[in-house]
């Protein structure tokens, strides 16, 4: 076997070892979790729930009693509802989201039907996780045109926070992810030849079309890239193959809205985009960029904005200085890709930062790959001119810099791992001594007490071991009508609020018309961050 033969097999046990590494961590912190995010049982309940996109749909939550047999149906698929997409596609259409990623869970839900598990919406993370890592090894080895560079890129998408927190979240963004990467891969295929072939154009047209029914924000992704692209090609290759690239992006769009006809109105009227557009003004922009920035450097240096805004500093110099002394054109035409990259990637990252309503990574990591690539691709390139240019230089070791950043970027991966360990977003360690408290409680029944029932979405595992609860808005008048109206005969009343302001008032207008001794902060129960701000009282006789 030849020395090229045993490296290229070297490098693909290293693949493979890495690989491995990366799932088994990723499967770890999967085993760890214990809670969800209101958006993740929402995720089952728009996936899986009959015709019923949300607990408080057609006034349910004011009329009814909701009892654990309710929230069973909900959360899981009925034996006899199994496969029922058309279900899972007016459940979105009365919702924010394209369907692709809620097919996805309600098909995997659907073969264990009337059961419920973490495991139905991780399993299918996983698998997009594994994906994300071989499509960015493949990107990064084609530009790079080196397999321990693609490496060592994988290993820092793999074991950073926001990879890890992605997995662990039971959300369409990993999905996301993947397919742009995905489309980043075949993307250049197409940036790197003369002429390209329908199986190019084929695999755009579907990759695209996936990704724009996966979420909206796919849409913006890929406009700005397109535009970035389509007037490289122009000027290139020539307006025809710019011409092929934009009809084929223009097809997958307009199939997407036929196949979503939703995603129009959505896009530009629900109330997501009524409450981003509220705000206006560059102050407005400049304070949500930091805001983002500081989400962005917890995902990728270690809660350091500092740090993140030197590395993209000094990657934007290392950019002009190599394109000032002619090095980067010249010697390595594929980092034209990555400045194109780059470009829309960042305009992407601000757009995000204006329109989305949340200050949330999930909504700015379709820049990541781009940001990755480009920062380490100017090192990279700054490495090779040193090399070419003291090449002869007894002084300059290059083994020993090799080693030293071989090093580094151990040390990084190391620190990202731990550094996770204390910052995942969605593991949830203590909803498990929650729903304890709760069960303490079962067969008694409970109130929502809020102006914002969707929040109750993230305690149906909790309330499901109550034998019912209902739900009533903090309003004096409000909670005198029902207490009128129903006979609670339960000893105990466990009442989950989240209005902080009038929680003495509400309770006790609640123990005086419903015959209760008194009150008292439900014991073990502890408030988490799961996209609510409820806590728990108990009213006893």
């Amino acid at each position: 076997m030849n020395s090229c033969a045993k490296r290229c097999k070297s490098y693909g046990v290293l693949f493979a070892v890495m690989f491995v590494a990366a799932l088994l961590v990723a499967i770890y912190y999967c085993n760890l979790k214990t809670g969800f995010h209101v958006d993740e049982l929402w995720t089952f309940g728009l996936s899986n729930s009959f015709y019923f996109p949300h607990i408080f749909w057609e006034n349910n939550m004011d009329a009814n009693w909701m009892d654990p047999t309710f929230i069973q149906s909900y959360l899981t698929v009925d034996t006899g509802h199994v496969f029922r997409f058309d279900s899972v596609l007016y459940n979105l259409s009365n919702d924010a989201h394209p369907p692709l990623y809620f097919f996805i869970i309600h098909t995997v839900c659907s073969l264990f039907p009337n059961e419920f598990s973490k495991w139905f919406g991780l399993v299918p993370n996983l698998c997009f996780y594994s994906l994300s890592l071989v499509f960015l090894f493949k990107l990064s080895y084609k530009v790079f045109q080196s397999k321990p560079v693609a490496l060592i890129l994988m290993a820092l998408w793999a074991f950073s926070p926001i990879a890890l927190n992605l997995v662990t979240y039971i959300r369409m963004y990993l999905l996301l992810v993947t397919l742009a990467l995905a489309f980043l891969d075949t993307l250049y295929d197409m940036f790197n030849v003369a002429f390209a072939n329908r199986s190019v154009y084929f695999r755009l047209f579907v990759i695209s079309l996936l990704g724009f029914l996966t979420h909206f924000y796919f849409y913006i992704y890929l406009f700005f890239v397109s535009c970035f692209f389509s007037i490289y090609f122009w000027a290139r290759k020539g307006w025809m193959f710019s011409f092929k690239y934009g009809v084929t992006i223009v097809l997958s769009v307009c199939l997407s809205f036929i196949i979503f006809p939703p995603a129009l109105s959505n896009m530009f009227g629900n109330h997501y985009v009524e409450s981003a557009s509220s705000q206006s003004g560059v102050m407005v922009l400049l304070r949500r960029i930091w805001q983002f920035l500081g989400s962005s450097s917890v995902d990728l240096f270690f809660g350091s904005r500092l740090l993140l805004i030197a590395s993209f500093c000094l990657s934007i110099a290392l950019c002009f200085y190599l394109l000032w002394n002619k090095k980067i054109n010249r010697e390595h035409p594929e980092s034209i890709y990555i400045v194109l990259l780059f470009n829309s990637s960042l305009v992407f990252y601000v757009t995000a930062c204006y329109v989305s309503p949340f200050t949330s990574s999930r909504y700015i990591c379709l820049a990541y790959p781009g940001l990755l690539l480009f920062g380490f691709g100017m090192f990279l390139y700054l490495f090779r001119y040193l090399q070419i240019r003291y090449r002869n230089n007894t002084d300059f070791n290059f083994r020993g810099t090799i080693l030293v950043s071989v090093v580094f970027v151990c040390a990084i991966i190391a620190a990202d791992s731990v550094f996770f360990s204390s910052n995942a977003l969605y593991l949830y360690p203590k909803s498990a001594d929650n729903e304890a408290a709760v069960e303490k409680y079962a067969g008694s029944t409970g109130l929502f007490v809020s102006y914002d029932y969707y929040q109750l979405t993230a305690k149906l595992l909790e309330v499901a071991k109550l034998s019912r609860i209902h739900a009533l808005i903090p309003d004096q008048k409000a909670i005198s009508s029902f207490c009128d109206r129903n006979y609670i005969d339960s000893d105990d009343l466990v009442v989950y609020m989240n209005n902080h302001d009038c929680e003495e008032e509400v309770l006790s207008q609640l123990k005086d018309e419903l015959g209760y001794s008194g009150f008292k902060k439900l014991p073990g129960y502890t408030q988490i961050d799961d996209g609510t701000s409820c806590f728990v009282y108990v009213l006893y006789r």
